[in-house]
């Protein structure tokens, strides 16, 4: 499985806003993270996944899109 273009601008969304303070986003970041760990996984002969890129996507996906800039505080 490639990931689309798509995916790659929200994994980037998240990961910016992790970066820039959005600590709310830090479980994103996570999810992010096993989805792109099972696409690669899935890539590989004979390997067995816990639950599949696709499923993991729907995981992020459905996060909100972060808001650009830094947090205006703390709560988020």
């Amino acid at each position: 499985m490639q990931i689309t273009v798509r995916q790659a601008q929200k994994i980037a969304a998240i990961m910016g806003a992790v970066a820039r303070g959005h600590s709310g986003y830090t479980d994103a970041l996570r999810d992010a993270s096993w989805f792109l760990d099972a696409v690669v996984a899935e890539g590989r002969p004979h390997t067995v996944v816990s639950r599949s890129a696709s499923e993991l996507w729907a995981v992020v996906d459905a996060w909100p899109w972060p808001r650009p800039g830094k947090p205006k505080d703390n709560a988020e």
